[in-house]
C-alpha cells in the first residue's frame, strides 16, 4: 500500500481515538497530523517545519484587526449594548407571536454588528434574553433555541472573526469578505424569525405575546439604537 495511503489512513484513525479519550480537538488534529507527516518523511522535518510554521502562520497584517473586534465587543457588552438593543427589538416584535424570541434573534443581529463573535453574541444576548423570556413563560426550548441560532449571525453579519481568518488563509479580500456576509445574515435573521412565528402559531404556549407599544414609542426607541449602526458603518466603511 502507498506510504501517503497509510499515512492518510493512521492519522483520520488517530483523529478519532484522540477525541473518543477526550483529547481538545486542536491537540487531535496537531497530533495526527505530526504523526503523519513523521510517517512519509522524518521527525528532523517535522520540527524544522514547527520553528517557522507558527509564525508563518501568524504574522499577517490582516489578523490585527481580529484582537481589535473582540476589544470591540467587550466594550459594546460593557456599554449595556444588548441591553438597549433588546429593548428596541421587544416594542417592534413583542406583540408578534414569539415576540421575545424574535426580539433576541434581532438582537443579535444588532450586536453581531460589533462584536464578530458566534460566542459573544450568544453569552451576551442570552444574559439579556433568556431571564426576560422565562418570566414571560415562553417555552425553555424556544428561549434557548433562539439564542443559539441568533449567535450563529456573530460569524456572518461584519465585522466577523471567522471572515477575516478565511480571507487571510485563503489571500482574498477582506473588505469584500465582510460585505459579502451583510446579506446572508439578513437572510439568516428572517428565516430564524419566521421559524418562530411559524413555531409559535402552531403551538400558542411555546411563546408569549406582549401587549402592542404605540407607534410613538417604538420610533423613539429607536434613538437607542443609532450608536450600534455608526459603528457598523464606520468599521465596514473603515475596512
Amino acid at each position: 500500500m502507498d506510504d501517503y495511503v497509510v499515512a492518510t489512513t493512521v492519522a483520520t484513525c488517530l483523529i478519532f481515538v484522540l477525541m473518543a479519550i477526550g483529547t481538545p480537538v486542536f491537540a487531535a488534529l496537531g497530533l495526527a497530523g505530526v504523526t503523519g507527516i513523521v510517517m512519509i518523511e522524518d521527525l528532523n522535518f517535522v520540527l524544522n517545519r514547527l520553528k517557522a510554521f507558527s509564525y508563518h502562520q501568524s504574522a499577517s497584517y490582516l489578523l490585527t484587526v481580529v484582537p481589535l473586534f473582540i476589544l470591540m465587543g467587550a466594550f459594546a457588552h460593557h456599554a449595556g449594548v444588548g441591553q438597549r438593543l433588546f429593548s428596541v427589538a421587544r416594542k417592534w416584535v413583542g406583540h408578534r407571536p414569539g415576540g421575545l424570541a424574535m426580539a433576541s434573534i434581532l438582537t443579535c443581529a444588532g450586536f453581531a454588528a460589533t462584536s464578530g463573535s458566534s460566542v459573544a453574541t450568544a453569552a451576551t444576548v442570552g444574559s439579556v434574553a433568556i431571564p426576560e423570556m422565562r418570566r414571560a413563560g415562553d417555552d425553555p426550548r424556544l428561549s434557548a433555541g433562539a439564542v443559539a441560532a441568533g449567535g450563529v449571525l456573530g460569524v456572518l453579519i461584519p465585522p466577523s472573526v471567522l471572515l477575516i481568518f478565511y480571507a487571510a488563509l485563503t489571500e482574498v479580500s477582506a473588505g469584500k469578505m465582510l460585505v459579502a456576509g451583510v446579506i446572508p445574515g439578513i437572510l439568516s435573521t428572517i428565516i430564524f424569525m419566521a421559524g418562530i412565528w411559524v413555531i409559535s402559531r402552531a403551538t400558542p404556549t411555546a411563546g408569549a405575546t406582549l401587549p402592542p407599544e404605540p407607534w410613538g414609542r417604538r420610533i423613539a426607541s429607536l434613538a437607542d439604537a443609532w450608536q450600534v449602526l455608526l459603528l457598523f458603518l464606520v468599521v465596514l466603511g473603515g475596512i
